[in-house]
């Protein structure tokens, strides 16, 4: 499976799930996520756009989650328990305003195995493990920005996203992860008699680090399997060079990606827009010992137009990612042991294109939305010449949300469908020249292949009790069911139940 995909196919589908109805599943902070989203700008990254809206609230909240059920990939586990503490502010002062959050998770799983990383669709690379065992994953953000009247026309803005997380496995296979977010975005607006138009500049970082070890003096290490794209890749003892897990000279396996771009925004009356290109570069590996590289440029365009009680919102995006493995060896000279880059060959390249529209109905008393979206995306695989793979996934996904407020109460309903259409082929371009075949691993391809294609149907409900003037109890259930999922109806379920301050 090519987990750069599944990364950008989670973050479209939510982006677009929030856009049915922030009230119908925000968990508990949707009285807020409901006041951000009056202000179209909220939509895209420019921080000096807060200086927009000149209403101003906060909410700090505190909420637990079970989440367990059969439907699940091989990363995922069996049951996990969370609990999050957040807090996020809106502040206007005469000549300028604040924008704030913090946020804290700690999550145990039991019976996790798969990726090591934190996010196991989040790189064009993957490395996993196959010993379930508790796994633990803690998470750390904060989120500021500021901006200021220059004068009556212009306002500059600056924005700091950060965030940090460990994981920790303790059972053989042992390893533990540290990842770091960071985005930071200068802005700037100007704002005419009857329209505004705005830009930022956008440099994000992440980084991340796999350590694994090995407890004991077991007769057999544990296998571990290196996945370059579409299950193909090494599967060895996790010692081995292959593994990427233990290599002299290299801490541990480090990812690091850089992506550099900004965005322009015009907005009239009603009518918001924004187009944002990013180029991103990454590596695995540290110094001189750097087994990938890759590319991506992104491209995103969204358009925004209300009327009233209605708005329609439109999400184009787009990228293309090629991944590199270098051709590299370690040689001696003058008794020192560097390592010499010889060259690179592409190993894996996708190309996504996905398009949603959302329509949210918003009055005193109701809510309602409904979103459709598709996503096509083209996998190429070269692993070793003359070999090819290929992958052509199709995705369609629909989802409907109705919210209703009465009195104390406040009460929500969502429901959404989503299928796909998967096509594979594999080819010799060439005589092999007595190459052998690259290593696919079955079990990992053919998993990621039905969690793909699984025809599933959403579920979200919630009920918000305002007991008094600013606090607020919300239960929420989100569910997930694959009736076709290898040939049995699965489900999957989350049950939050979070305590709101709004102020």
């Amino acid at each position: 499976m090519n987990v750069r995909h599944s990364r950008f196919m989670n973050r479209f589908f939510l982006t677009m799930a929030m856009a049915v109805l922030a009230s119908v599943t925000a968990s508990g902070q949707h009285q807020y996520d409901r006041f951000m989203r009056r202000n179209l700008w909220n939509d895209g990254t420019n921080a000096a756009s807060i200086r927009m809206e000149r209403q101003e609230m906060s909410a700090a909240q505190i909420c637990g989650a079970y989440e367990s059920g059969d439907f699940k990939d091989m990363s995922q586990s069996e049951s996990e328990w969370t609990v999050i503490a957040s807090a996020r502010s809106l502040k206007h002062q005469e000549r300028f305003s604040l924008k704030g959050s913090f946020d804290f998770s700690n999550t145990e799983a039991t019976g996790m195995s798969g990726s090591m990383f934190m996010d196991r669709n989040f790189y064009p690379i993957d490395v996993m493990e196959f010993t379930p065992g508790r796994k633990t994953f803690q998470s750390y953000g904060m989120t500021g920005a500021v901006a200021v009247d220059l004068d009556s026309r212009w306002k500059v803005g600056l924005g700091l996203d950060f965030r940090a997380g460990n994981a920790a496995k303790r059972k053989d296979l042992r390893y533990s992860s540290y990842r770091l977010d960071m985005q930071f975005t200068p802005s700037v607006i100007y704002v005419g008699d009857r329209s505004s138009a705005g830009a930022d500049f956008i440099f994000m970082r992440n980084t991340e680090t796999v350590s694994a070890e090995q407890k004991g003096s077991a007769q057999t290490a544990p296998f571990a399997f290196f996945n370059e794209g579409l299950g193909l890749g090494n599967w060895q003892v996790w010692t081995g060079n292959g593994s990427r897990l233990k290599e002299s000279g290299v801490t541990g396996l480090p990812v690091r990606e850089d992506a550099l771009g900004g965005s322009v925004q015009f907005a009239m009356d009603n009518l918001y827009a924004h187009v944002t290109a990013l180029y991103l570069t990454g590596s695995v590996g540290e110094r001189q010992t750097i087994w990938y590289r890759y590319c991506a440029p992104k491209f995103e365009a969204r358009l925004s137009a209300r009327s009233g009680e209605h708005t329609l919102r439109g999400l184009f995006q787009w990228e293309r990612l090629t991944n590199r493995e270098t051709v590299q060896d370690k040689v001696t000279e003058g008794g020192i042991s560097l390592v010499r880059e010889y060259g690179s060959n592409q190993i894996l390249n996708s190309n996504t294109m996905s398009i949603g529209l959302d329509y949210e109905y918003s009055s005193q008393d109701w809510d309602a939305g409904l979103d459709v979206s598709f996503c096509d995306l083209q996998r190429l695989a070269t692993p070793v010449y003359p070999y090819v793979f290929s992958r052509d996934l199709k995705t369609v996904s629909a989802k409907a949300g109705l919210c209703y407020r009465r009195g104390r109460w406040e009460y929500g309903l969502c429901a959404g469908y989503q299928t796909a259409v998967g096509t594979d082929s594999e080819r010799i371009v060439s005589s092999s020249d007595g190459m052998s075949a690259p290593v696919r691993k079955s079990d990992v391809y053919d998993d990621a292949c039905q969690m793909e294609t699984a025809g599933r149907i959403v579920l979200d409900a919630f009920a918000d009790w305002r007991f008094s003037q600013h606090l607020h109890a919300v239960l929420c259930g989100n569910g997930l069911i694959a009736p076709e999922f290898n040939g049995s109806s699965n489900m999957r379920n989350i049950i939050t139940l979070s305590i709101t301050y709004i102020f």
